[in-house]
């Protein structure tokens, strides 16, 4: 990376204030950001202080310890993070072309449901193969899940998304179908199908109101004109079999959060309600455009063969 010549002939360093810049606005931190660059917090200020200087704008308003983006220290980070992450990964891609063998990090944002039952057997068999590349997880809702990719902190995303916005791309690998879960002692346990009689007659474990899955199945219960009596409101797929195996009424979670080992019976829809209600696809979500890191492409494909 080139140096440009500032005011009275100084030399500056371009990729040591563009990287200063990136990982304290990742970090939002200029602290944070010396201890990862091995430097001083003075000496990671002063950069940015110069890049702020040479395009004669504020990149991050100061509070105190505290820093936050301004609008144009947004559009610099969207541009200029890719370049300092290509860079930084620069050894790592080297030193595979020579060895073959695959190293670096990747950063995965996690719904709920891909961290707890999509992704552990899948990674298992992914470092099995690849035990040079570290994996982080971080299991988040969608909105921080979004913004965790968005900024560059993570590499990509995992998730149900069945109409993506414009700026993120899916590539889906996996569909999720409803089940009826019951407890092995209940009525239903061997009921050939579950009727919509059925579910206005019996007690029900919910998820909480206002997630997504209690506003699915309000509404197929408004479409079939029944009742739903809740028995217990909880959050979580995990939770919600808990319940239903300890007998509190039957519960509704998607097919694969179910194990051969759970103390549950799944009893199938009849065919119309099955037909009512939709899967939920499951895949890979970046950037639009956006070039990952080797490591994290090896792990993209594993997860969703075809991705590249």
């Amino acid at each position: 990376m080139a140096s440009v010549t500032g005011p009275g002939g100084r030399r500056r360093d371009r990729l040591k204030q563009l990287r200063a810049f990136c990982y304290s606005a990742e970090l939002n931190s200029m602290s944070k950001a010396a201890d990862r660059l091995c430097l001083s917090q003075p000496a990671v200020s002063q950069q940015i202080r110069m890049l702020e200087s040479e395009l004669s704008g504020a990149l991050f308003e100061r509070r105190g310890p505290k820093i936050a983006l301004t609008a144009a220290g947004r559009s610099l980070y969207r541009l200029a993070m890719p370049l300092v992450r290509g860079i930084d990964r620069i050894p790592a891609d080297f030193a595979e072309d020579f060895t073959g063998a695959a190293s670096g990090s990747v950063h995965v944002a996690a719904g709920m449901t891909a961290a707890m039952y999509i992704l552990p057997e899948r990674l298992r068999a992914f470092q099995q193969r690849w035990p040079g590349v570290k994996v982080r997880v971080t299991s988040c809702d969608p909105a921080q899940g979004m913004a965790l990719i968005r900024s560059h902190e993570a590499d990509f995303g995992v998730g149900a998304m069945n109409s993506p916005p414009d700026d993120l791309s899916v590539r889906r690998f996996l569909a999720a179908r409803p089940v009826c879960i019951v407890p092995v002692e209940h009525p239903l346990a061997s009921a050939a199908q579950l009727t919509a009689a059925d579910i206005a007659a019996h007690r029900l474990v919910l998820p909480m109101r206002g997630s997504h899955s209690r506003t699915v199945l309000e509404m197929a219960a408004q479409h079939f004109d029944i009742g739903l009596e809740a028995a217990l409101e909880v959050n979580g797929w995990g939770a919600i079999k808990r319940y239903v195996e300890c007998g509190f009424g039957m519960g509704f979670v998607p097919d694969i959060c179910v194990a051969p080992f759970d103390r549950v019976r799944t009893v199938p829809f009849e065919r119309r309600i099955q037909a009512w209600l939709r899967r939920r696809h499951y895949g890979v979500i970046v950037p639009t455009g956006r070039r990952l890191s080797r490591a994290a492409a090896r792990l993209a494909e594993a997860l969703a063969p075809g991705f590249a």
